[in-house]
């Protein structure tokens, strides 16, 4: 069985259109800030913190890479 991710996000949506939204994604867990151009954007910033969580709690051994999205403060 696959366990539960977990991460929190604010977004703060700074331009909406009838083609997307651009703004700024908070990744409350580990005080980090991204901005996205687009809602797909949005969601791949928001999938790979999923992955990086998921790989950052697996066991210390090396034998998995963080695949988490670099840092940009």
């Amino acid at each position: 069985m696959e366990e539960k991710k977990e991460a929190t996000f604010v977004v703060h949506i700074k331009k909406s259109t009838g083609k997307g939204w651009q703004g700024q994604v908070n990744w409350a867990d580990r005080d980090e800030k991204l901005n996205f151009r687009s809602a797909l954007e949005l969601i791949n910033i928001m999938d790979s913190a999923l992955d990086y969580v998921e790989v950052s709690e697996a066991p210390a051994d090396g034998s998995t890479k963080k695949k988490g999205r670099p840092s940009k403060k």
